[in-house]
């Protein structure tokens, strides 16, 4: 997978994951079967999708794409020329 792809399926998938660590560890709390009804997973939905546009924008704005090609480090006549991202 692309890492354009993994963060923001992290960001998504990360209040699951907490919400799930939670309910485990503070089981004998919840009643069983109502830690993930309907309203819990709707709550977890909107964080997640949340989370990731806020996360996407975030990154997007830090961190912009470099635009270019990518020519990576080479040897000419017995030196090492580093690599560099040529327009």
């Amino acid at each position: 997978m692309e890492p354009e792809l993994l963060e923001p399926l992290a960001l998504f998938l990360a209040p699951f994951l907490l919400y799930a660590l939670t309910a485990h560890y503070f089981g004998d709390v919840l009643a069983p079967g109502s830690a993930w009804s309907r309203s819990h997973l709707t709550w977890l939905i909107l964080v997640g999708l949340v989370s990731a546009i806020i996360g996407t924008l975030a990154m997007t704005l830090i961190f912009p794409a470099h635009l270019g090609t990518y020519a990576p480090a080479r040897i000419v006549h017995g030196h090492i020329t580093g690599g560099r991202i040529s327009p």
